[in-house]
């Protein structure tokens, strides 16, 4: 008989594939000669400054991807609230797996303990642990927002309009 917790462990190991095939293409774009690097030496110093520029686009599989990734991760620990409240004989109706800005958030009874009231006390306890917040985990609040942001904007956004070259994600949608 197969474990109610399965489906949620396959998940996670297309994930982890997924993450490896991401790896794999933003190594053959670095090594397709995605960048040129210069640099300017000051004669009477010795001091330098190095330039990375892009010379081809990043491609759009990037974003598309890693948003993929980050969704499929956040969706399975909403789909494992779920199997936890089935287990405990409720319906998974208004169950979710809680990610909220700080531990006051996560305890509001309107909020994040309202998302897992239907789940047993014990594994309450053990998302409690988690710390599934800002400043408890700030990986799984980084998914978390990652799963938003990939939502409603772009997740990886490349500018270069300050001087300075970044790849990350934008919250303010430009």
């Amino acid at each position: 008989m197969a474990s109610d917790l399965d489906d949620h462990k396959e998940r996670i190991g297309y994930c982890w594939g997924e993450i490896d095939a991401l790896e794999a293409q933003i190594d053959s774009f670095i090594a397709s000669g995605a960048y040129k690097i210069s640099h300017e030496v000051e004669p009477e110093t010795g001091d330098g400054i190095f330039y990375i520029a892009l010379v081809k686009p990043v491609p759009k599989s990037f974003s598309i991807r890693a948003g993929s990734i980050a969704h499929e991760l956040r969706a399975t620990l909403d789909a494992l609230a779920c199997t936890l409240a089935a287990r405990n004989g409720r319906t998974a109706k208004q169950v979710y797996f809680p990610v909220c800005a700080d531990e006051s958030e996560f305890l509001d009874n309107k909020k994040g303990a309202e998302k897992i009231r239907k789940i047993s006390e014990l594994d309450r306890n053990e998302i409690a642990r988690l710390q599934p917040w800002e400043s408890g985990n700030p990986l799984l609040y980084g998914l978390h927002i990652a799963d938003r942001i990939r939502k409603h904007q772009r997740l990886i956004v490349v500018k270069n309009d300050t001087g300075l070259i970044g790849v990350g994600f934008d919250s303010h949608g430009s």
